[in-house]
Order: C-alpha cells, then sequence, then structure tokens
C-alpha cells in the first residue's frame, strides 16, 4: 500500500509537511545537487562523459521538471 499524506495547514496561514513531502523534498534538492554537480566532473573515458551528457542529464532534467510541474 502506497504512503498517505497527513499534511496539515496550521494555524490557516502554513503547512506542516507529512514525511512524505518531507522526504520528497529532500530528494528533489538531492537531484538538483547532482544535477548541478556532475556537469563539472571531467570524467577518464569518453564513455563515460557520454553516458552523463546523454544519458543521466537529460533524465535528471526529466524528473526535476516533472516534479515542478506538480
Amino acid at each position: 500500500m502506497a504512503p498517505r499524506c497527513h499534511c496539515e495547514v496550521a494555524n490557516n496561514n502554513h503547512i506542516v509537511f507529512c514525511k512524505l513531502h518531507e522526504a520528497a523534498s529532500g530528494l528533489y534538492a538531492a537531484v538538483g545537487y547532482v544535477r548541478q554537480m556532475l556537469p563539472t566532473l571531467n570524467p577518464a573515458e569518453e564513455k563515460d562523459r557520454n553516458m552523463i551528457q546523454q544519458v543521466i542529464l537529460p533524465y535528471l532534467d526529466e524528473q526535476l521538471k516533472a516534479a515542478d510541474d506538480q
């Protein structure tokens, strides 16, 4: 069974996030950090550079965009 959201609005002015959304927020920040850090790496092998540029970075971009669209 999927976890359920238990976020609440406190004092009618701010959201108290549940553990699920707190974790999602942390994961989003980590993916964003990795997305910014990976282009600065200089792998020794061209196949690794290509993997980062052609596969990993586009995938991270898609995941970040999907999260932003929610």
